[in-house]
């Protein structure tokens, strides 16, 4: 159930809270010990509510101070204001020609009337390039539902694109700018002006039954239907705009997997071939060995008349660092045994065999003696 209870409000009346525990304070505790103090203790209280205050914006602005911040007026969100920090940005992802669609992912989740839980990555679409609509400048910003100075903030206008339903393990809401207040200079605009205002120099000759000094119903030359038709046409190629998006996104992931899987593959395999040349290498020494001597124990004998005596402690010492650089080139068997010694049954029967071995060990010692 949900109570309207948000961080906000806590944090709102924090210094009220904080007032309300130094006047209990004041009452228990300076009132009784320390009477004398308990005026100057009171007007304490309100230096510190304000303190507080201060305390709490400035720590709003550190917090927030490192994510650029957008205001943006959008319909359909609480008072049509749509607020979000930035904290990774890809911008200009072409889409068509003039279009491009930005990927911003907020610091802190957004909600969304039409999706469940977070919204965690946003997609805007818009003509001309993201610094030429949006630019940042220092101004005022909504944290936690009170305003902060911020050193980057930019207001836009957006409108969300109604898109057919995809399925998607997340909620990826996606918008059309429709205005950036950068746009009084932007390139994009000023050609869609200068478009909007040679269409309005254009006019339809007056029908012989019109009086041709009335305005005509179709003055403007576009009619009920054609407007109708126009904004269809507008919504159909933002939806489609946005699939385009969408297939080269998910084109490019698959590009993106199918390198990663080749590489995953070549890095198994030469991680495979790895114990086969390490001990075919280990075989072809001891047949060297073997050959050059007549067998191991003259190449035993041999050795042990230089300065260095093989003797079965040396030999126990080649074997184990043998077998410790094996395991170090090739870790999977050591992974698999720690896994398997992971499991308390594993663990007890390793016991269990290792008293057991020892146990076999020391009684035949003892029989040869």
């Amino acid at each position: 159930m949900d109570f309207g209870i948000d961080k906000s409000d806590i944090y709102q009346f924090l210094p009220i809270f904080l007032l309300i525990g130094w006047m209990m304070f004041v009452q228990n505790y300076v009132k009784v010990y320390h009477p004398e103090l308990e005026q100057i203790a009171g007007w304490m209280g309100m230096a510190l509510i304000f303190v507080s205050m201060f305390a709490i914006t400035f720590v709003y602005e550190y917090m927030a101070g490192t994510y650029p911040y957008v205001e943006a007026i959008c319909n359909g969100y609480p008072n049509n204001k749509l607020r979000f920090y930035i904290r990774e940005l890809e911008a200009d992802q072409p889409i068509e020609a003039g279009y491009y669609g930005t990927t911003i992912i907020p610091n802190w989740g957004l909600s969304h009337p039409k999706i469940k839980g977070k919204v965690e990555t946003l997609y805007i679409h818009h003509r001309g390039l993201w610094a030429q609509r949006a630019g940042f400048h220092p101004g005022r910003a909504m944290f936690y539902g009170e305003s902060i100075r911020h050193p980057a903030v930019t207001n836009v206008v957006l409108q969300e694109i109604a898109i057919p339903n995809i399925e998607r393990v997340k909620g990826e809401p996606v918008y059309e700018l429709v205005w950036g207040n950068m746009d009084e200079t932007s390139n994009p605009i000023i050609n869609d002006k200068y478009k909007s205002w040679l269409k309005g120099k254009k006019t339809v000759k007056p029908s012989n039954t019109q009086d041709a000094t009335l305005p005509s119903a179709e003055a403007n030359g576009i009619s009920h239907d054609d407007k109708m038709l126009m904004v269809e046409n507008q919504r159909l190629n933002r939806i489609n705009r946005e699939l385009k998006r969408r297939s080269m996104s998910d084109h490019s992931v698959r590009l993106a997997t199918e390198e990663t899987s080749d590489l995953i593959k070549n890095e198994l395999g030469a991680t495979l071939e790895i114990p086969t040349k390490f001990m075919a290498a280990v075989v072809r020494f001891v047949l060297a060995l073997w050959e050059a001597f007549g067998g191991i124990d003259n190449v035993v004998k041999t050795w042990g008349k230089g300065k260095v005596t093989m003797t079965k402690w040396i030999s126990l010492t080649i074997l184990g660092i043998a077998v410790l650089i094996f395991f170090y080139m090739n870790p999977a068997p050591v992974q698999r045994m720690y896994e398997w010694l992971s499991m308390g049954n594993n663990q007890i029967f390793v016991l269990l065999f290792g008293a057991i071995a020892a146990a076999g060990i020391y009684l035949y010692s003892r029989k040869r003696k």
